[in-house]
């Protein structure tokens, strides 16, 4: 039996990998993109979404893990926000000690942070997250995305007060 994608990567004993585009890259593009970096324990999978429209977790899952994302609006323009800091440290600690899943990345764009997720159980692990954005005042515009194809347009709200879609 595989272990799961969280059993076998652990954040203080991995390399993170840092992606991102370049100015070339980013003028080419028509429409730019939300999300222009990348920190991950993944690459293989972050490239995959990043590369790939036909996205399937199961083709890198490692005991049927769905790959997913926390989207959530800015609140700093420039810099750090510990606010988002604690919310991505205590969320990769209570999914893995629940069993749930881990933090596999995050990342930001010029109006969103995204915190990359695999989770073993999507629905047990939403109450985990909507209790850590409400502890944390993450912003009313907070939403669970999906990285597969067939459920790419789907979000789910984190805050209780998000508005609908994105």
């Amino acid at each position: 039996m595989n272990k799961e994608f969280w059993a076998e990567h652990y954040p203080d004993s991995i390399d993170w990998t840092i992606m991102g585009f370049t100015a070339d890259e980013l003028r080419a593009m028509d429409p730019q993109p939300e999300r222009l970096t990348y920190r991950t324990l993944a690459p293989q999978v972050t490239e995959g979404f990043w590369k790939n429209e036909q996205f399937d977790s199961s083709k890198f899952a490692k005991a049927g893990e769905k790959f997913c994302y926390i989207k959530s609006r800015l609140t700093y323009e420039e810099g750090h926000d510990p606010q988002f800091e604690d919310f991505q440290e205590q969320l990769d600690i209570a999914l893995r000690e629940a069993g749930l899943g881990c933090q596999i990345g995050a990342g930001r764009g010029s109006e969103f942070y995204f915190f990359d997720l695999a989770l073993k159980d999507i629905d047990a692990a939403l109450d985990v997250m909507k209790r850590l954005t409400l502890v944390n005042d993450l912003p009313k515009q907070t939403w669970l995305m999906f990285y597969d194809a067939a459920d790419k347009a789907k979000s789910i709200e984190l805050h209780i007060e998000a508005p609908a879609g994105v």
